[in-house]
């Protein structure tokens, strides 16, 4: 789930219809559902609020949404299991992708498309969970020895 940055849109990852919702917070309402690709598990949002990527775990892709039209670009293939996306740099056109079972992060230009090379990361990159005192038992405190 992500906002735009002036608080109108609210984007929420539908996996069990491949779509992202879009709610007008102004109304509450859903006022456009889009087709993303298999199992979307994470949307980011532009700095400038004009595009959102969604992370789709099930097909290796993120796909841009322009939030403009509310339209859905062409999909771009990243690494293994997308799960974590997030857009930034100097110009908002930078996407890093986590990468679940890669083991890696992906970058993205949002301007161009196509998908940068991998960078290897510890495993299974994740954001931090949100305000934990200590890391959950399940979370892996350095990568695995080889």
């Amino acid at each position: 789930m992500a906002a735009t940055p002036n608080g109108r849109l609210l984007l929420v990852t539908d996996q069990g219809n491949d779509q992202l919702a879009v709610v007008d917070t102004a109304t509450d309402a859903v006022i456009s559902h889009i087709l993303v690709g298999v199992e979307p598990d994470a949307v980011a949002v532009s700095p400038n609020g004009k595009t959102a990527l969604v992370a789709n775990v099930d097909d290796d892709t993120v796909t841009p949404i322009d939030l403009t039209t509310l339209r859905a670009g062409h999909p771009i293939p990243v690494g293994s299991r997308p799960d974590a996306v997030a857009i930034g740099g100097p110009d908002g056109t930078t996407a890093l992708v986590a990468d679940l079972e890669g083991n890696a992060v992906t970058p993205v230009d949002l301007s161009t498309g196509p998908p940068g090379p991998r960078s290897p990361s510890a495993w299974s990159p994740k954001p931090w969970p949100s305000a934990p005192t200590a890391p959950p038992p399940w979370w892996p405190i350095s990568a695995p020895t080889p």
